[in-house]
C-alpha cells in the first residue's frame, strides 16, 4: 500500500521567550530603564507556516489586537484578538513537519476558519498563540503538542529543544554503527543515508540556525536544517 507523498511542509514558529536564551543572544525586544520593553519577552510567541508543493509558503499567528494596552493583565482578562499574516514577524526556533497535499489542505481550512472569526476573545491562558498554532497542527494529522505543553510558547520551546536532542542522538547512533563498520572492513553509511533517514521526520530548527534566518529574511530549508545535524554550517553563517 502506498503512502501519500510529503511534498509540503508545515512549520511551527517559536519567537522564544527570552529568559530561554543566552543573555544577549536576542535583544530585539531591548530594554528601556531596567524594564523590558515588551510583554513578548516573557510570553514569546508561537505561529505556522504552511507551504504548498511549489514552495509558496504563508505564515499566520493568533494575538491580541494591536490597539489594545501591552499589558498582561489586559491579556489574562481576556481581550479582542486578531489573527493575522506573520510574513516578517521574528522567530528563534522552529519545527518543520513534513506534510501531504491533503494534510496542507487541512491546515488550510483550519486557518481559514479563524480567518472567518474575528470575534474570538484572546486569553493569555486559555486561547492564545500557542493553542491556535497547536489546534492547526492538529487539523493538519501533525501530533500536536498536548494541552499542557501546547499552552504556551515556554512548553512548545521545551518540546522543541528535546525533539532537537532525540534527532542529535539518532545522529550519533547512525554514525556510531557507520565507525563499526568500517573497522571491521565495511562499506561506510553514504551521507545520503544519514539524511534519508532524518528527512521524512519532524525537522527541529536549532537556536542559532532559527534567529539566524529570520534576522537575515532567509527562509528555512531542509538541507540546512539537516546540515545542523551533520555539524555542517550554512554558508556566511
Amino acid at each position: 500500500m502506498s503512502t501519500e507523498q510529503k511534498n509540503c511542509k508545515l512549520t511551527l514558529y517559536l519567537d522564544t521567550p527570552k529568559m530561554l536564551l543566552k543573555p544577549g543572544a536576542d535583544d530585539i525586544y531591548g530594554t528601556k530603564f531596567g524594564k523590558k520593553t515588551e510583554t513578548t519577552w516573557f510570553t514569546g510567541h508561537a505561529f505556522v507556516g504552511i507551504t504548498d508543493k511549489n514552495g509558496n509558503e504563508q505564515k499566520w499567528g493568533f494575538g491580541p489586537q494591536n490597539n489594545v494596552v501591552d499589558d498582561v493583565f489586559v491579556y489574562i482578562k481576556g481581550c479582542p484578538s486578531l489573527f493575522h499574516p506573520e510574513e516578517d514577524s521574528h522567530y528563534n526556533e522552529a519545527i518543520v513537519y513534513p506534510i501531504s497535499e491533503k494534510q496542507y489542505q487541512a491546515a488550510a481550512e483550519k486557518i481559514k476558519s479563524y480567518q472567518d472569526h474575528p470575534e474570538l476573545e484572546y486569553k493569555l491562558f486559555s486561547r492564545n498563540c500557542s493553542t491556535v498554532a497547536s489546534s492547526i497542527m492538529k487539523a493538519a494529522g501533525v501530533k500536536a503538542p498536548s494541552k499542557i505543553v501546547g499552552l504556551t510558547p515556554h512548553g512548545l520551546t521545551i518540546k522543541k529543544r528535546l525533539m532537537y536532542m532525540k534527532r542529535k542522538a539518532e545522529v550519533a547512533v547512525i554514525k556510531a554503527k557507520a565507525s563499526i563498520v568500517k573497522i571491521f572492513g565495511g562499506n561506510p553509511v553514504p551521507q545520503k543515508d544519514l539524511l534519508n533517514a532524518l528527512r521524512d521526520k519532524p525537522l527541529p530548527v536549532s537556536t542559532k540556525l532559527g534567529t539566524h534566518s529570520s534576522v537575515k529574511g532567509k527562509p528555512l530549508t531542509v538541507q540546512s536544517i539537516l546540515n545542523t545535524f551533520l555539524s555542517k554550517q550554512p554558508r556566511n553563517f
